[in-house]
């Protein structure tokens, strides 16, 4: 599957500090943390992202679907940041 560029996703930080200071046992936050957690999302996603698409691959389909997802996602391993 061609890579037609790299798209750059944002998760709003500020919505993030808001869910982490849902948790109870959650202090302070410190300014840098929603952005750190923003980033390690983006990565997780793009790590699903290409194992999906190596599913999709092996499959012999040229489009990515849910079934190809949750495949990647049982297909397992850990994810290294």
């Amino acid at each position: 599957m061609p890579k037609r560029g790299h798209v750059s996703v944002r998760f709003p930080s500020g919505r993030i500090k808001k869910m982490m200071q849902q948790d109870e046992e959650v202090g302070r936050i410190a300014k840098a943390t929603p952005v750190l957690v923003s980033k390690a999302l983006e990565m997780l996603i793009e790590a699903l992202v290409d194992k999906a698409c190596k599913v999709t691959n092996a499959k012999g389909s040229s489009t990515l679907n849910v079934k190809y997802l949750q495949e990647a996602v049982a297909g397992g391993g850990t994810v290294d940041f």
